[in-house]
This record gives structure tokens, C-alpha cells and sequence, in this order.
């Protein structure tokens, strides 16, 4: 992501480049663009765009051209997420509730067979597909703090994991779908840890390290489990200041 100027104005846009640097070109152009997410075949980018005062949900092809927008709703539709084998976006919408809260939804890349996952009053929000294809985790507020909840693909069996008294956030999966890593506290006061549970949510281990952890797993479910890796946190779906205006 690039930030560029347009009509005297600097906005995010997505490019595209081989994997060694080369052929790098602009694939999106207009208002803001971000969370850009490449679909597992490689040919197809979805990502989301700053249009009529809010986020939708828009997929592109790699090279710029047939660009499908995907949502079109007074809410913000952020955080989209391809499904492993590529037949659906994963995403959080509010729905025109004035991020009040946040729901989880699903959807084809051709925009249709819109599916809702989560249905409530409360905050859900940064979904996350296993590799597998056959889980969503995502975090919800419940009892005044995030937590890390599992869900299936089509809104059953929904499992709150955590139940900590402070925020459980940023869960990624292991390659193999079997582990979870989430951040947490162990009081407000002190720094985040790395925390690793089972994907059912038991044998929850403190990693003692302050940065939120990767298992690398990208949008392919690929066999094995690699050793996990240090990152920064991840992008979290919030508009700007100008944007909220």
C-alpha cells in the first residue's frame, strides 16, 4: 500500500509487483484503500475502499481491471479475509448501526450470497478463516472485553475461547488449524503476552513475550506447523479522523 496524490489530495492505494520486486503497478486509484487481501490463486485482490462516507468491501483483479464492488450499505464493510479455497470474503460490517457494532458476514467474490454469521448487540469485529476452511475466529466484547470466539463458516456453533478479565485479541491460527495465538494481559496495567490455546480453546499457554505472534499461515491451509514468529500488531479496521467526518 501507497499513498498517493490525487486531485491535490494524498490517499492509500494498492499495488501489485512480482515476488522479487519487479513489475510493480497501481491497482487501485480514488479514495483510500486498505487491508488488501490476495485471494489464493494469486489472480484476484479484495480489499477495502473509502466510498460515500464509508467502507465497502471491493475485489480487483491483480493487474487493475475488473473491479467488482462488492457491498453497497450506509455501514462501514471492513477486514475482508478470502476463504481458503477462494469461494467467499469473510468481513465485519455494521450495517449502518454508526459502529456502534460490529456483525460478521460472508460473501462471494461475484458479490452475491451475502451470509450473516453473527447477529447481536454486541461488537464482533477482525475475523480471521483457520486454514482449513473449516473455522472463524474472530473478537467480540463480552462482559466489557474482547474476547477470542469460534465460529463456523455458515453462523453455527459459535464457542466463546477466552473468558479473561482483560482483553484477548489479534488470534491467529496454526498452519495445521489445531492452535490459536492471541494477545492478552495479565492485569490492565501490565503489557501484552503471547498466549497459545488448541482451536477448541483448552490448554491456553503463556508465550511471555510482548508482541502479538504469526504462524504464517497466509489464505492456504499448508501441512505441518512451523515454529511461530514475532510481528508487530496487526492492522486494526478503523477510519481515520477526516474519514469520520
Amino acid at each position: 500500500m501507497t499513498r498517493v496524490m490525487d486531485n491535490g489530495e494524498l490517499h492509500d492505494q494498492i499495488y501489485s509487483m512480482n515476488a522479487d520486486s519487479s513489475n510493480q503497478r497501481q491497482v487501485t486509484t480514488g479514495a483510500n484503500t486498505h487491508w488488501a487481501k490476495l485471494s489464493p490463486d494469486g489472480m484476484k485482490i479484495a480489499y477495502q475502499g473509502y466510498v460515500d462516507h464509508n467502507y465497502e468491501i471491493f475485489v480487483v483483479n491483480t493487474d487493475g481491471t475488473g473491479l467488482r464492488r462488492l457491498t453497497n450499505n450506509p455501514g462501514y464493510d471492513q477486514a475482508p479475509q478470502w476463504s481458503p479455497d477462494g469461494t467467499k470474503i469473510l468481513y465485519m460490517s455494521d450495517k449502518g448501526h454508526d459502529r456502534e457494532h460490529y456483525d460478521i458476514f460472508t460473501i462471494k467474490p461475484d458479490g452475491t450470497a451475502e451470509t450473516r454469521l453473527t447477529n447481536d448487540a454486541r461488537h464482533d469485529q477482525v475475523p480471521m478463516w483457520s486454514p482449513d476452511g473449516k473455522k472463524i475466529t474472530f473478537e467480540s466484547v463480552r462482559s466489557n472485553q474482547r474476547q477470542i470466539v469460534v465460529v463456523n463458516p455458515d453462523g453455527t456453533g459459535q464457542v466463546q475461547l477466552t473468558s479473561a478479565t482483560t482483553a484477548s485479541t489479534d488470534p491467529t491460527w496454526s498452519r495445521d488449524s489445531t492452535k490459536i495465538s492471541y494477545r492478552n494481559s495479565p492485569s490492565p496495567n501490565d503489557n501484552d503476552e503471547v498466549w497459545v490455546m488448541n482451536a477448541d480453546g483448552t490448554g491456553k499457554t503463556p508465550r511471555r513475550c510482548a508482541l502479538a505472534m504469526a504462524w504464517g499461515t497466509g489464505n492456504a491451509a499448508r501441512p505441518g506447523v512451523r515454529a511461530p514468529l514475532l510481528r508487530a500488531p496487526r492492522e486494526r479496521p478503523s477510519p481515520t479522523r477526516s474519514e469520520r467526518s
